[in-house]
């Protein structure tokens, strides 16, 4: 069923995931987590990020003058 859907390439795929499955799903991970983030950053408007750390302070370093 594999090689009519992808040919011998499945097979080989399987294999090495059969072989190394942590290296695969550290991949697969690591890559879903960059793409999330670089799709976050490229919808967000400018200067959103930096809202996510407001504090609420005057900017005059904690003096609280």
């Amino acid at each position: 069923m594999q090689e009519l859907l992808i040919g011998s390439l499945g097979t080989n795929i399987v294999g090495f995931v059969g072989r190394y499955p942590w290296q695969v799903f550290a991949v697969v991970l690591v890559t879903s987590l960059i793409l999330i983030d670089l799709f976050r950053k490229s919808r967000s408007g400018p200067g959103s990020d930096l809202d996510v750390f407001d504090f609420g302070g005057d900017g005059d370093g904690g003096c609280g003058d």
